[in-house]
């Protein structure tokens, strides 16, 4: 063995191999701390603000991509993106910069960063076909590459692909200025979802898909001045009422909605009203609350009209914004300015029926 050591090939060839492990070890295992694993950000919460245009428009539903690409994010690094409500572009700047959001999702094409804080931010690869891009703080650097790592793994997979089916289909605008599908089977990503939740209901599911786009054109993200959120405008009392942790979750904001349906829908009936009317009257009670549909129903009996049926309802309304009638018909809430509860009944009822002519039943 001595007499193998001292060969003098044996120990160049060694102090060659010892030389490149020392030259390359470091690195290498720079390496592997700087690649992000999916405990980076274990147990964070990461707010998330959406600044490109949520709604549906011709290619599809970017909102609803968004969120679904964030909750396998999520899951894949134990973390949680927390979408909230977006004001003005430059409040949402503003946010962003001052450490009320941790993210903002902007369209890379047409978005630009304010000139007051281009230094202070850094954005993702796109995640889309439409160049968005997720955009923080530099010092919060790790958030976009833990995200940029994970996205082009994920870029590559079944999933990715299923959201991109699921999500970017092509619409047309009607004559009556509303988006409608190309195919006769989909209205919108969550069809299986609304089908199961019309039934426990009693609805044509297109029905329910009609009002779901007069709320908020199947956009996950909006949220109305009032504090309604997201694809069927839930108020926070709603949300609470039905134990829903997630007002901007399509599934349990569908759910809670569809539950406040189903008690308006029962309230009515227990008071004798059945049939069309029964849906009509709980679908305009959605839009205007049920303390505000029981002042319409006395103004229909003070005027000698069936306060059970939404054709006499809707003839008294307009009365209700006098004040002699106000005071004669005893109205609890006031004043009501209701051409916004009729024009909505009317709109809902119009896309349903369009929905019927274009989209099979089942």
């Amino acid at each position: 063995m001595l007499k193998f050591w001292k060969n003098r090939f044996f120990q160049f060839t060694l102090t060659f191999v010892i030389a490149f492990l020392f030259v390359l070890l470091p690195d290498y295992r720079k390496k592997i701390t700087d690649s992000p694993s999916s405990k980076d950000l274990f147990g964070d919460t990461i707010r998330c603000a959406i600044l490109i245009n949520p709604k549906l428009n011709d290619k599809g539903h970017p909102s609803g991509y968004i969120y679904d690409l964030f909750r396998n994010f999520d899951n894949a690094q134990n973390c949680t993106v927390k979408f909230e409500t977006h004001g003005s572009e430059f409040a949402q700047w503003v946010k962003l910069s001052s450490g009320l959001t941790d993210m903002l999702i902007i369209n890379g094409t047409r978005d630009s960063v304010p000139e007051i804080f281009e230094d202070k931010f850094i954005t993702s690869v796109p995640i889309n076909v439409s160049e968005d891009l997720c955009v923080v703080r530099k010092d919060k650097f790790d958030i976009i590459r833990t995200f940029n790592y994970w996205f082009s793994s994920f870029k590559m997979s079944d999933e990715y692909k299923r959201l991109i089916k699921k999500y970017y289909r092509r619409y047309i605008v009607g004559d009556d200025g509303n988006l409608y599908p190309l195919r006769k089977r989909i209205i919108s990503p969550y069809d299986d979802f609304l089908k199961k939740e019309a039934e426990s209901l009693g609805w044509d599911w297109r029905l329910l898909a009609a009002l779901i786009y007069q709320e908020s054109q199947f956009n996950i993200g909006i949220a109305s001045g009032k504090g309604a959120a997201g694809l069927m405008q839930i108020t926070n009392d709603i949300a609470d009422r039905y134990g829903i942790n997630e007002i901007y979750d399509p599934y349990e904001n569908i759910s809670a909605g569809v539950e406040y349906l189903k008690y308006l829908q029962r309230r009515f009936a227990r008071m004798g009203i059945s049939g069309e009317d029964l849906i009509i009257i709980t679908i305009a009670s959605y839009n205007c609350g049920e303390g505000r549909m029981d002042d319409c129903m006395r103004m229909a009996q003070y005027d000698g009209r069936n306060p059970h049926k939404w054709s006499d309802i809707k003839e008294v309304i307009p009365l209700m914004s006098k004040e002699k009638h106000i005071r004669e018909a005893d109205l609890k809430l006031g004043r009501f300015r209701g051409e916004e509860t009729i024009n909505y009944v009317d709109s809902v009822l119009s896309i349903y029926q369009r929905y019927r002519r274009i989209i099979i039943s089942r």
